[in-house]
This record gives structure tokens, C-alpha cells and sequence, in this order.
């Protein structure tokens, strides 16, 4: 018979083995192919290739691939994984059913990742790497879960990556871009005061056997960095300022401590003389600031002290504040403590970034396998 022509048979049917006819009715056969280039037949003409899908809704055939994987450093460290989806359909589902990543590092699982989209397109962002976690490994298993959170289907899975086998790619790929040799060789010197000073991976040091690292950066702060508190008035009820620190967890963030505080005591912030928010309700001594983007360790936070309406004291605060109280403390004579080489290494990490996104003209978001 005729393919698309006037002769053709019905391909389903009680009619599908009779002999060809002449298909004025429409019943013609078409020639089709599947997204891997298997042909196929069908009394529709289908111009698309087709894809084959299972009972979840998802092609059987081209299913879905890793296209690549990029480090972004903001307030902690992550890994976005992007995904390629031959037809955007893969993304349709029913009943509850939905696309996620399920990660898991160091033994532990997170929770569902939903995508997202960016330029790159597609993707699944694991948050909150820890600074001494940048050895670690991550698998990451693009999954199908129902609408109780279970899993139905694991379409794809990607075993052992690392913020550290990241850099080492940028290096390779990027070597000639000394902005961003600097800015990968402060992050891993990062990650390696990390562990020495939470004692942690010290088998599998960041920073060693990495090829194209350049020299670690040397650069310190400025004593305008320092903290300063300013006395408004006589302290009331024993309200005032009683340190301030910095919170190294897989974001950093300040952290204030007051003497003490009463129902009247009040607490604002303001950031490089921005608008004044106030705290909503103070229930500990200590508080933590929403994390800070690594591009701002030099915003001067100005925290003021209220008793009423009575303005009490005034601190001013950064991140680099606290770099440099503590950079050259020594244990003994000689030796900086691994805090001093820990907040040290946290600086320059920030300086190198905030370099390489001012050479860049962008995010340090490098995406590999592009």
C-alpha cells in the first residue's frame, strides 16, 4: 500500500487486517518516528517526534539527562543540578504526582527539591552546604513522588559529586580567568580552615591535590572594620550591648547579645544606613540576623538599643568587624588558633568573590558542562 497516499488500511480495529483500500474515508498510513528515531505507523500524520509514556506520564524512551552542574555561593553554599527534558510534557503529571530531586550527603536525605528555571533552564538546587562539608559527597536521584510525598518512580540518578570536584572543573575550564582561579582557590582554603577549625573530613583536606589553584589571597581588613558602641544615654534597667559575634553554620550571620532586657526593651537594625526595621518581639539575650550574602561581609549593620522610646546605645557591626577582632589571635606566641586562620580564610573568601563578580559583571554561578 501507499503510505499517505490514496491506498491505506485501518492499523486498529476489527477492520485493522483487511485488505487496503482506497482511503478516501481518511484512513490513510502515515509514517511517524519515536524521539530515539524508531519508526512507527499510524492512520494519523503526526509531523512531531513522538514520545513513548509509561504510566507516570514520563517518556520511556529519551526518559531525562543531567545537562550539568554549577557551585553558587550567596548566603551558603549549594550545588544546582540541571536537568534536560526533551519535551517540557515530561513535566505534566496527575493525581498528586510530581517531579522533585531527592539528595542525600553525608548519609543524610533532604527533603523533596521542587525545580526551578533560570537562563540554564531546568534545575534542582541542594542548599545548605556547610563550609566544612566541601569534600563531601552528594547523590542526587530525579524522582516521582504522590501527593503523600512517597516515591513512585526514580527516572535518573547522579552519585558522587562535590562542591570540590565543581571547582576542580572550573579550574580546568576556566584557567585562563584569574579572577576566578583566585575566587575557587579562597573558597577551597575556606573549607579547609573549615574542617580544621570544626574538625571535620581532615582526612580530605579542600584545598589538596587540586590542580591551577593560584597563590591564597593575603588580604586583611581595615581597623575602620572594628566594632564601635555608642552610649546615648545612662543604661536603664541594666539594658545594653553585651557582644557581638558572627554565627558560622552552613550561612553565616551576626549574632548580638544583650546584657539583659525587659517587656519595654526594643532592638533595630539597619543595614549601610538603610531603612530602620525593628525586631518583633526580643525573648533571648541572643539574637541572629537573616543570613549574609557573601558579597556583603562588609555591610555595616547598625543595631539600636531601645528602653521605651529611650534610645539607649548604638552598635555598628559586620561581618568583616568580626574578621578583625579575631585575626590575630595566637595560641601562645606564635601560632594564629585556628579561629584566627578560620575568620581570616572567611575574608578573603568574600574579597575574591566580590572580585570576580565585579570582573564577571555577574553571579558566581558557573555552570559546568556548558
Amino acid at each position: 500500500y501507499l503510505l499517505g497516499e490514496g491506498w491505506g488500511q485501518l492499523l486498529t480495529g476489527e477492520n485493522a487486517d483487511a485488505y487496503p483500500v482506497f482511503a478516501t474515508d481518511g484512513n490513510k498510513v502515515y509514517r511517524y518516528y519515536f524521539c530515539d528515531g524508531v519508526i512507527g505507523y499510524a492512520n494519523t500524520e503526526l509531523s512531531e517526534p513522538v514520545h513513548e509514556r509509561n504510566s507516570f506520564g514520563y517518556c520511556v524512551i529519551c526518559q531525562v539527562s543531567f545537562k550539568g552542574a554549577s557551585i553558587v555561593a550567596s548566603e551558603d553554599l549549594s550545588i544546582k543540578y540541571y536537568v534536560d527534558l526533551m519535551d517540557e510534557a515530561l513535566l505534566d503529571h496527575e493525581g498528586g504526582e510530581e517531579l522533585v530531586m531527592l539528595f542525600t550527603m553525608d548519609g543524610v536525605s533532604s527533603e523533596a527539591i521542587r525545580g526551578e528555571t533560570d537562563e540554564g533552564g531546568l534545575y534542582f538546587r541542594f542548599k545548605g552546604i556547610g563550609p566544612h562539608q566541601m569534600t563531601e559527597l552528594v547523590d542526587a536521584a530525579l524522582s516521582v513522588i504522590d501527593a503523600e510525598g512517597d516515591l513512585v518512580a526514580t527516572l535518573l540518578e547522579h552519585k558522587g559529586y562535590s562542591v570540590k570536584a565543581n571547582a576542580e572543573t572550573l579550574l580546568e575550564l576556566f584557567h585562563d580567568d584569574e579572577a576566578l582561579v583566585q575566587f575557587v582557590t579562597d573558597l577551597l582554603e575556606y573549607g579547609a580552615a573549615a574542617q580544621q577549625y570544626m574538625d571535620r573530613n581532615l582526612d580530605e583536606p579542600a584545598n589538596a591535590d587540586v590542580e591551577g589553584l593560584a597563590a591564597p589571597s593575603e588580604a586583611l581588613p581595615e581597623s575602620t572594620d572594628m566594632q564601635l558602641v555608642t552610649s546615648e544615654t545612662a543604661v536603664l534597667n541594666d539594658v545594653r550591648f553585651a557582644g557581638a559575634s558572627v554565627w558560622f553554620d552552613s550561612e553565616i550571620s551576626l549574632m548580638i547579645k544583650l546584657n539583659s532586657f525587659t517587656e519595654s526593651t526594643r532592638l533595630t537594625v539597619s543595614v549601610d544606613g538603610g531603612e530602620e526595621t525593628e525586631y518583633a518581639s526580643l525573648t533571648s539575650e541572643m539574637l541572629v540576623t537573616e543570613p549574609i550574602s557573601i558579597l556583603d561581609y562588609g555591610a555595616v549593620y547598625t543595631f539600636r538599643l531601645y528602653e521605651g522610646e529611650t534610645l539607649l546605645q548604638t552598635l555598628t557591626y559586620s561581618v568583616n568587624s568580626y574578621v578583625y577582632s579575631m585575626m590575630n589571635r595566637k595560641d601562645g606566641e606564635m601560632e594564629l588558633t585556628e579561629m584566627a586562620i578560620l575568620a581570616r580564610a572567611l575574608y578573603r573568601y568574600g574579597v575574591s568573590a566580590t572580585e570576580y563578580r565585579i570582573a564577571n559583571s555577574q553571579s558566581t554561578v558557573i555552570k559546568e558542562g556548558e
